[in-house]
């Protein structure tokens, strides 16, 4: 049995109301335009909580013959702490995360490391070696990138653009001033003050 014929006016009016349902439909959702999803907002909040929990860490300096090195002024995350007798200094006030160590004097190799802080890691234990006086030491640091890893960790991306977004830490409106004060803790590490 044949299909019935329909007038070629009414198919195309039938076409042009389907096709904004179709686009619709194949739109992608801009994350900036609606917010963060129930799930995403429940992640964030997870993660604020995590990141806020103060976890116990402990340090001990040595030198390479294994003797705990005391009263040596080390600088974690910005802040000068001194070794006690055992050469240990107890930090009480990090949070989950990684934490720049910087130990400079006149009797040891020039020191920096990064200690990582969570449950599964609350201690570290760091060898110095002793430099003479003949001895120099030097720096050297690899690729470094400034972008995604700087961003507002709440704002999800869709592509590699980076936003203006006031929350960011780097966006495009501040990106020469932003790159020079994320670097402010490495800047001693190269150029004497």
């Amino acid at each position: 049995m044949p299909l019935p014929s329909c007038p070629k006016k009414i198919v195309n009016r039938f076409i042009i109301f389907l096709l904004p349902i179709f686009i619709s439909a194949c739109s992608v959702e801009d994350p900036y335009e609606t917010g963060p999803s129930e799930q995403q907002q429940e992640e964030t909040n997870e993660r604020d909580n995590v990141v806020e929990t103060i976890v116990p860490f402990s340090l001990q300096i040595k030198n390479t013959a294994g003797a705990p090195v005391a009263n040596l002024d080390v600088k974690i995350a910005g802040n000068i702490h001194q070794t006690n007798s055992q050469g240990t200094i107890q930090l009480n006030t990090l949070t989950l995360g990684n934490y720049p160590v910087e130990i400079t004097h006149p009797s040891y190799h020039l020191f920096f490391t990064t200690v990582n802080v969570s449950d599964k890691h609350n201690s570290e234990v760091i060898v110095l070696s002793t430099k003479t006086e003949e001895e120099i030491s030097l720096v050297f640091a690899g690729d470094t990138m400034f972008g995604r890893r700087f961003m507002d960790p709440n704002i999800t991306t869709m592509n590699n653009s980076v936003p203006d977004l006031p929350d960011a830490i780097i966006n495009k409106s501040n990106a020469a001033t932003a790159s020079i004060e994320i670097t402010e803790y490495v800047k001693p590490l190269f150029f004497e003050s």
